[in-house]
């Protein structure tokens, strides 16, 4: 078997881009049932896959939780609970991808829903019998589906109408748009 340099060069393509997690060709991350961007729940987080572009960065939410942020050219791409402790540690490499949520609206499920969706577009793919749970300390508002068997959480924010003292509603403003999508 002979060997060039040009065989060289394209098998060592075709193996760099395979480690890429994150879908370059088509410029955006895809969400699935259990990833997003290809970053599984369940693996470790030393085992997330990402080039040069790419960047692991500590982050917390409003509420102190240390996540997570994988950052493309600066702009975050996903957030990873991996139920660290500390936000003014380091990462734990060693620990598993808990949950997984993004706000970027170039990651989209495979029927088109994305962060800036609006609660019309998830009407017309699940039904228009939608619930939004609020919760009770943060106020946050989600919409729960259950996708083959997967919890897929939608965040929305001010879409529902709530009765005194409920957390449930099916009356909402689907004009509202998705905040973030997680699983």
């Amino acid at each position: 078997m002979k060997v060039t340099m040009m065989s060289i060069i394209i098998l060592g393509a075709i193996e760099s881009m395979a480690q890429v997690t994150i879908n370059e060709k088509n410029d955006y991350c895809e969400i699935t049932d259990s990833s997003i961007a290809g970053i599984r729940i369940g693996e470790k987080v030393e085992q997330i896959q990402i080039d040069s572009t790419f960047k692991l960065e500590r982050t917390s939410d409003g509420d102190g939780v240390a996540l997570i942020s994988v950052l493309k050219n600066g702009v975050e791409v996903v957030q990873i609970w991996a139920g660290e402790d500390n936000t003014e540690q380091p990462i734990e490499i060693n620990k598993n991808v808990l949950s997984l949520q993004t706000f970027n609206n170039s990651c989209k499920m495979k029927n088109g829903l994305h962060p800036g969706s609006k609660i019309s577009d998830v009407e017309k793919i699940y039904g228009k019998k939608l619930e939004i749970e609020i919760s009770e300390i943060e106020s946050r508002e989600n919409i729960k589906l259950n996708n083959n068997g997967c919890k897929i959480n939608i965040r929305v924010d001010g879409a529902g109408k709530y009765n005194k003292n409920a957390h449930k509603t099916k009356d909402y403003n689907n004009k509202k748009e998705i905040l973030s999508i997680s699983i």
